[in-house]
């Protein structure tokens, strides 16, 4: 009976070490396929060669592309949370501070609807006014007067912006109220973002997923409306030493409309920015791009620029004259190198390079707008719920498949388009 009590015990033990060993090797190889899903996940990512062309156009690329989504999601996601965790005892005190020295009449601010990432962002600018505009939370150091102006056109673009994208998969729902940090001058501009996002912003505004916040400057008080001034202050300086009587006055009253049209325009380039980073941050509010980064650059870039006009997809004659240029020189990006590259095309060297760049986009995304709207938008839906086994198509098969036409007429329209505008 002991002896046989004794082979129960050695059994019992000799499959506990088997399944240990098991285990273990089970555990070794489901370590090996994590890292390779990661690995896979890295170079669809950052498509790093040689390694990735081995990959490239198969199934694999697919998966990888599917798993750094998540991934990427993930995080931002786990960012956007960490915003939001309770406030602390010092922070509530630091607000104290800051209601305190704020007007309340002008700053319009409702304490008790201030979620804590409401109240981290009015902290993290402690020198600028915090104020409540519509559903926005705006903290600024310029001139109140254009701050209060972003209302009516923060209205009308989510208005046009929610008409124009019906159908695209848009949600109503905005979620978390939108911040926009408005300062006074590039310099500003340049000092905050540099601390709000650990990084240099050498454009004229730009949008934080993460934070849902716009940066942007007023240009009028920027290098460019100060050479305004000084221009006219020596204009006038000089009137006055050469005429006298009603010529004089007729003279500075012209000069005076002058100035004010070119610091107008600078006015109107403020809005502009305003509407595109807006766009930007609307298309991720209410769920036209995803957290995961799936979608190419000319089409987030392309959609801002659309609705950065107050009429949406209006020419301007700036894009209009280089696009022109451009294809009578035959020195557009190639179209099929544009959709399919992520940034490429959006980090030359040159400043005209970029533009370009811009400019096609608008001029893409515009042509499908105005021709293909369904299809653009079946194109958009469909990049944004990728899939793990979706087939692996480059961005302008995938755009072509959902429009119904070739990428050769695609093209040709594209060029017929230009010469059109």
């Amino acid at each position: 009976m002991a002896e046989k009590t004794k082979t129960e015990n050695i059994d019992k033990k000799s499959f506990k070490v088997k399944l240990l060993r098991r285990s273990i090797i089970l555990s070794y190889f489901s370590s090996l396929i994590v890292l390779f899903i990661v690995l896979l996940a890295i170079i669809t990512n950052r498509q790093p060669q040689p390694f990735y062309s081995w990959i490239q156009n198969s199934k694999l690329e697919s998966f990888g592309k599917f798993v750094a989504g998540l991934i990427i999601e993930q995080k931002v996601s786990m960012q956007i949370d960490a915003e939001n965790n309770p406030l602390t005892e010092d922070e509530l005190k630091s607000l104290d501070e800051v209601i305190e020295k704020t007007d309340s009449e002008v700053t319009k601010l409702q304490v008790d609807s201030l979620e804590p990432r409401d109240v981290r962002f009015i902290l993290a600018n402690k020198d600028l006014i915090p104020i409540q505009l519509g559903d926005y939370l705006i903290t600024t150091n310029a001139d109140l007067e254009n701050v209060y102006s972003f209302g009516k056109v923060l209205d009308d673009l989510y208005v046009k912006f929610v008409n124009e994208m019906h159908g695209s998969g848009i949600s109503i729902d905005r979620g978390k109220r939108p911040h926009i940090c408005f300062l006074k001058n590039r310099a500003h501009y340049v000092s905050i973002s540099q601390k709000a996002t650990r990084g240099f912003h050498d454009s004229l505004g730009f949008f934080s997923p993460v934070k849902n916040c716009i940066f942007l400057f007023s240009r009028r008080h920027s290098l460019e409306g100060l050479e305004v001034i000084e221009k006219f202050e020596n204009a006038e300086h000089k009137a006055k030493s050469l005429f006298k009587g009603e010529y004089l006055e007729d003279y500075l009253v012209k000069l005076d409309d002058q100035r004010e049209n070119y610091l107008g325009r600078l006015d109107d380039e403020t809005l502009c920015t305003l509407r595109h980073e807006g766009t930007h941050q609307l298309a991720h509010m209410l769920g036209i791009h995803s957290l995961r980064g799936f979608e190419k650059r000319w089409l987030t870039e392309g959609i801002a620029q659309y609705f950065e006009t107050a009429i949406p997809g209006k020419v301007r004659p700036a894009k209009k004259e280089k696009l022109q240029k451009y294809l009578e020189s035959d020195k557009l990006f190639p179209w099929q190198d544009l959709i399919n590259s992520d940034d490429g095309s959006f980090k030359k060297s040159a400043h005209k390079e970029r533009q370009l760049a811009y400019s096609q986009s608008w001029l893409l995304v515009r042509h499908l707008m105005h021709n293909y709207k369904q299809g653009f938008f079946d194109y958009i839906k469909a990049v944004k719920n990728t899939g793990a086994l979706d087939d692996s198509l480059t961005e302008i098969e995938i755009l072509c498949k959902n429009i119904g036409i070739s990428k050769k007429e695609l093209i040709k329209k594209l060029h017929l388009e230009i010469k059109n505008l």
